[in-house]
């Protein structure tokens, strides 16, 4: 009897205490599981600060950088148009004043041919008038042979009609 007691009375409280350890660790645990999750949570927090903060940085970084190529990028494309649209009202300029050059070179030219036409025109008169002074004075000459010609004729006609009057009344 004293033995089945004693283990009777063994097993009660061994069994309580160990179910009141076993309670005991349960509530440890779920202390500590609670504890650590809250610790997790916190370090996950301060993670999550963390990479926010360095990926902004990291980010700001990165768009600063994209900003500056960008402006670049823009700078250079304003540059390549704004010699573009240069060259073009240089090329736009240097025809315009060719055009003029030439205008002026025509005009000029247009000028020295008509002084080259009136010099012209004025050396042919004077050619002109010595070809018909001298074809006057061809034509004179011309006609005063032909007068002294003719009056030489009409002598010699008067002549042989005299001569023949007076063979004629010879004849008689």
């Amino acid at each position: 009897v004293l033995v089945l007691q004693s283990r009777l009375r063994g097993r009660g409280p061994a069994a309580e205490y160990k179910a009141q350890k076993d309670r005991a660790v349960r509530i440890q645990t779920s202390w500590r599981t609670r504890q650590q999750r809250s610790e997790f949570q916190a370090a996950k927090q301060n993670a999550t600060a963390i990479q926010t903060l360095y990926r902004a940085n990291a980010g700001g970084k990165r768009y600063q950088l994209q900003k500056a190529s960008a402006t670049a990028i823009q700078r250079n494309v304003r540059r390549l148009h704004a010699e573009h649209q240069y060259w073009m009202a240089r090329g736009g300029a240097i025809v315009i004043q060719s055009v003029i050059r030439m205008g002026a070179s025509r005009r000029a030219w247009k000028g020295q041919l008509e002084s080259v036409e009136v010099m012209q025109s004025l050396v042919r008169r004077r050619q002109a008038t010595k070809v018909v002074g001298e074809a006057r004075e061809q034509r004179k000459e011309g006609e005063r042979r032909l007068s002294a010609a003719t009056v030489l004729q009409r002598m010699a006609r008067k002549r042989q009609s005299q001569q023949f009057v007076a063979a004629k009344r010879e004849e008689r």
